[in-house]
C-alpha cells in the first residue's frame, strides 16, 4: 500500500491543534506554583525543547501526547491513511529516544509524563514525583 500524506483538509485540522490545552495549561501553573523561580517552560536551547526544566537539578520534564507519541495505554491508529500515521509517531517515539539519550549523555535527568497522567487528580501526584525527583528521591508514586 502507498503510504499518503494526509488531505489538506487533515494537515489544516492538525494545524490548529496547539499546545496549551487546560489540563497541560494547569499542570503547568501548578509546577511554577510548587517550584517557583527555578523551572522554566519550553527550553529551547536543549534537544527536544523539553516542555519544563530545572536548571540548577539538571532535570528536564517532556509531557507527551497519548496520540502524537504513541502511549503504550492509549494510543489506537487511526484507520485512515494507517501507514502514514503509523510511520509519523514510530519517528515521533524514535526522535523521543534519540533526545532522551542525548539529554542523559549530558547529564540530565529526564522524566516523561503521559497526557493521560494528568486526568483528575493526576495533576498533584505528578507534581508531588517531581518534586520528590528534585529532592532526591526519584520513585513515581
Amino acid at each position: 500500500m502507498t503510504q499518503r500524506p494526509p488531505s489538506p483538509a487533515t494537515t489544516a485540522a492538525m494545524r490548529k491543534c496547539r499546545s496549551g490545552n487546560a489540563t497541560e495549561l494547569s499542570f503547568r501553573a501548578a509546577l511554577a506554583g510548587a517550584l517557583g523561580p527555578r523551572v522554566r517552560f519550553e527550553a529551547a536551547d536543549l534537544p527536544g525543547t523539553p516542555d519544563a526544566v530545572c536548571d540548577d537539578a539538571r532535570v528536564c520534564l517532556f509531557l507527551h501526547g497519548c496520540f502524537w507519541h504513541g502511549c503504550p495505554v492509549h494510543y489506537r491508529p487511526p484507520r485512515r491513511n494507517a501507514a502514514y500515521w503509523r510511520d509519523k509517531v514510530e519517528r515521533n517515539r524514535a526522535r523521543d529516544q534519540e533526545v532522551v539519550r542525548e539529554l542523559g549523555a549530558r547529564g540530565w535527568t529526564v522524566l516523561v509524563v503521559w497526557e493521560h497522567e494528568l486526568r483528575g487528580k493526576g495533576v498533584g501526584r505528578v507534581v508531588a514525583w517531581v518534586r520528590s525527583v528534585l529532592a532526591g528521591n526519584p520513585h513515581r508514586g
